[in-house]
């Protein structure tokens, strides 16, 4: 559980970096949901790792 409490699964705003943030909205206009491909790295690792016997609903291939 400490995994959890060290990294949470949301950042703050803080933690970005807001000129490149303007900068997407700017580009893109608002709202805009941008997201951290490195931290939904991080939670998918810390997900699978919690449920490792875990399978799919439908393990069909292509669904």
């Amino acid at each position: 559980m400490s995994d959890f409490a060290d990294s949470p699964a949301v950042r703050r705003l803080v933690d970005w970096n807001l000129e490149r943030l303007e900068s997407l909205a700017a580009e893109y206009d608002t709202p805009l949901y941008v997201m951290d491909l490195d931290r939904v790295k991080e939670n998918y690792g810390r997900f699978s790792a919690a449920f490792p016997e875990s399978t799919r609903a439908n393990a069909q291939a292509g669904t």
